[in-house]
């Protein structure tokens, strides 16, 4: 893909992104999120794109349980698995694609 489509999808992306957050957005249209697809076609960009999405997903567990049915302990132990995660992930990245 050449960097000119790149921009205008990544443009795409972030436009879709604000408009998620935006509460009067109620749907959105499947071609519009499956453009994610195009930009990860290549393994390594998809396995990073995959890592950072769980690190965003770990930095926002740090706040209340999402659901109120889960108390203290039991979300302290989602936090623990997913730092796991996110870990054997940097770690995978690391072996796969050494620096």
């Amino acid at each position: 893909m050449n960097p000119k489509d790149a921009a205008r999808k990544i443009r795409r992306l972030a436009e879709t992104t604000a408009a998620l957050r935006d509460s009067t957005e109620k749907h959105f249209e499947v071609t519009r999120l499956t453009s994610l697809k195009s930009l990860c076609q290549e393994r390594d960009v998809a396995m990073r794109f995959g890592l950072y999405l769980a690190e965003r997903a770990r930095e926002q567990m740090q706040d209340k349980p999402p659901y109120s049915s889960l108390d203290d302990v039991q979300w302290d132990r989602y936090k623990q698995l997913a730092a796991k995660v996110v870990a054997a992930m940097q770690v995978y990245l690391t072996y796969k694609n050494p620096t």
